[in-house]
C-alpha cells in the first residue's frame, strides 16, 4: 500500500519540477540483446532525447519518483532510422553521490526488430561515443560483435 501511495501524484510536492536529465548530456554504455556493447551519448533538452548513434531525436519526459529530491524517472522515444526505440529509466542527481556526477540507467525496446537494450551512464560535458551514426549499433545483424 505504501508503494502505491508513493507513486501517486498527491505524493509529489506541488513545486517539484524535475530537472535531473533535462538540458544534460550523458555518456552511456549500451548492452544489446544481440550480444554487442558500445558507448553512446544521450543528449536531453527540456522536451527531447537525442542519441548520437542514431543521428536523430524524439520526444522525452521526466517525472519525480518519490518524495526524495534528486530521484526521477525519464522516458524517450527515438525513431533511430526506423528502429523505433522506446526508453524508460531512472536518474539520480549528483548532489548526494560521492563521484559527483548525475547518473542514469534504463532499458529500451526496439519495436521494429524486437530487440532490447540496457543503458547506464553518467553526466558528461564532453561525451565520447563509439556508436556509429544512423543506428547501426542498434540494428540486429549490422552491429559489430563485441571484441574480447
Amino acid at each position: 500500500m505504501s508503494l502505491l501511495l508513493a507513486l501517486t501524484p498527491a505524493a509529489f510536492a506541488a513545486d517539484s519540477t524535475p530537472k535531473i536529465v533535462k538540458d544534460k548530456t550523458y555518456a552511456v554504455t549500451v548492452v544489446t540483446s544481440f550480444g554487442t556493447t558500445f558507448t553512446d551519448c544521450f543528449r536531453f533538452t527540456q522536451t527531447t532525447l537525442s542519441i548520437d548513434g542514431c543521428g536523430d531525436s524524439g520526444p522525452a519526459g521526466e517525472v519525480p519518483l518519490s518524495r526524495l529530491s534528486g530521484v526521477t524517472g525519464w522516458s524517450g522515444k527515438v525513431p533511430c532510422g526506423g528502429l523505433n526505440l522506446i526508453f524508460i529509466g531512472t536518474s539520480v542527481d549528483a548532489a548526494p553521490l560521492p563521484q559527483g556526477a548525475d547518473m542514469i540507467g534504463g532499458t529500451a525496446v526496439g519495436l521494429s526488430e524486437g530487440t532490447a537494450f540496457s543503458v547506464s551512464g553518467i553526466g558528461s560535458e564532453t561525451c565520447p561515443s563509439s556508436a556509429v551514426r544512423n543506428g547501426l549499433n542498434y540494428t540486429k545483424g549490422l552491429a559489430a560483435p563485441v571484441k574480447k
